[in-house]
């Protein structure tokens, strides 16, 4: 006997695809930032490092409903080899994918 979203259990699995769906969504327009970023595209992921635009690795991303935090390596593009610093960056994403909110602050040398 086929599903159809009428049914209780196909209903929270629509929705459980659908939450799915908008976290890898979030994840992935948090991370095309990172990429911009490192394109050189003025970021606020990199305002906390100005004068200087570093290369940004992403060490780990976690989605949990609209929010998706992000651990980054940030290392310098030029110049005498500098310090690796990390950043921790948090999204909220709104319903169409806009960012409605961006904390990004830099990790104390102990939490690398």
């Amino acid at each position: 006997m086929p599903l159809t979203l009428a049914e209780p259990l196909s209903e929270t699995l629509h929705t459980l695809l659908v939450r799915h769906t908008v976290q890898e969504r979030n994840k992935e327009l948090a991370l095309a930032l990172v990429e911009s970023a490192n394109r050189g595209e003025p970021c606020a992921l990199t305002d906390p490092f100005a004068p200087d635009r570093p290369l940004l690795a992403c060490d780990s991303v976690l989605a949990e409903g609209d929010r998706v935090a992000l651990r980054l390596t940030a290392t310098a593009r030029t110049g005498p080899a500098a310090p690796v610093r990390c950043l921790l960056a948090q999204f909220r994403f709104d319903g169409a994918g806009r960012i409605v909110e961006l904390h990004a602050a830099p990790l104390p040398a102990a939490a690398r």
